[in-house]
């Protein structure tokens, strides 16, 4: 592309006022936060840093340009503003997209005892004797994984 302007006509405007480029979301590879990219005029673009930079001019270093839309395909000018990392790292946070507000398809849950203390010794004692963990599993009818956690004393360290 050799005129910024050009970004603007390669979009499609989205129910919520999001202007995205369709397509550009084949380039998630090339860059892992999933930017749509481009080159203009010789230069490396995230898309909405040259929306930003066609609207409101130079970002001045360090600055972020931020998604009051969330959306990181969106290059709506009015969707993005300037702000510090650490006023984006406030943004994140506030939203729930942090390290503290993910939530998870799958909870996990506490652990919990599937043996009992006889069976726990049982399955030590088999394996001081020499026998193979696949066959304890099989004797036991437990997995390696409950196998693995209680000889690394992961789970059931309170039996003697």
């Amino acid at each position: 592309m050799n005129n910024p302007e050009d970004l603007y006509s390669l979009c499609e405007t989205q129910t919520n006022g999001c202007w995205e480029i369709p397509g550009r979301r084949w380039f998630v590879n090339a860059n892992k936060k999933a930017y749509p990219k481009f080159q203009c005029e010789g230069k490396n673009w995230r898309a909405h840093r040259l929306s930003y930079t066609i609207k409101n001019g130079e970002i001045p270093e360090g600055m972020c340009v931020m998604h009051k839309c969330d959306n990181p395909w969106c290059v709506n000018p009015d969707h993005l503003s300037l702000g510090s990392v650490k006023d984006n790292n406030q943004d994140r946070e506030q939203k729930g997209r942090g390290r503290a507000g993910r939530t998870f398809a799958y909870k996990p849950q506490p652990k919990q005892r599937i043996l009992t203390n006889e069976q726990v010794r049982e399955v030590r004692s088999l394996i001081a004797g020499g026998m193979s963990q696949r066959k304890v599993c099989a004797k036991c009818g437990i997995n390696r994984g409950t196998l693995r956690c209680i000889l690394d004393g992961q789970t059931y360290r309170d039996v003697v």
